[in-house]
């Protein structure tokens, strides 16, 4: 009887990690292209830079010159200005990407954004 039980505990066992645990490995994974926003697999992005892009804009990025058009600083009394780069960098027609960074002064976080454009987009802002 004992036998019986560790034999089907152990079928049990091979099923579970055969049907549920192998599936949940087998997932894809998505991440969003830093330029356009669209989401892609994981393994059809590129690494540049920090930034996750798509290779329609790998060739965008490497092609031309970027320049930081804005800077906005977010803090625990300001946090409204990361809502503000992100709107804007969905609104614009023309390709941005953000980056971000952190740093703290006299014991206040602040975090800050800043949104780059192609040197011929420039005077689009």
């Amino acid at each position: 009887m004992t036998l019986f039980i560790v034999f089907i505990s152990t079928i049990l066992a091979f099923l579970l990690y055969r049907f549920i645990l192998k599936k949940k490995q087998k997932r894809a994974q998505f991440s969003i292209c830093d330029i356009c926003g669209k989401e892609f697999l994981d393994k059809e992005l590129m690494l540049e830079d920090d930034l996750s892009v798509c290779s329609q804009d790998y060739i965008e990025l490497k092609q031309n010159t970027w320049v930081e058009a804005r800077t906005f600083l977010s803090d625990p009394n300001n946090p409204e200005a990361s809502m503000e780069v992100y709107r804007l960098h969905k609104e614009l027609n023309f390709p941005t990407y953000i980056k971000t960074e952190y740093f703290e002064e006299n014991g206040t976080l602040f975090s800050s954004f800043k949104l780059f454009v192609r040197s011929q987009d420039l005077d689009n802002l």
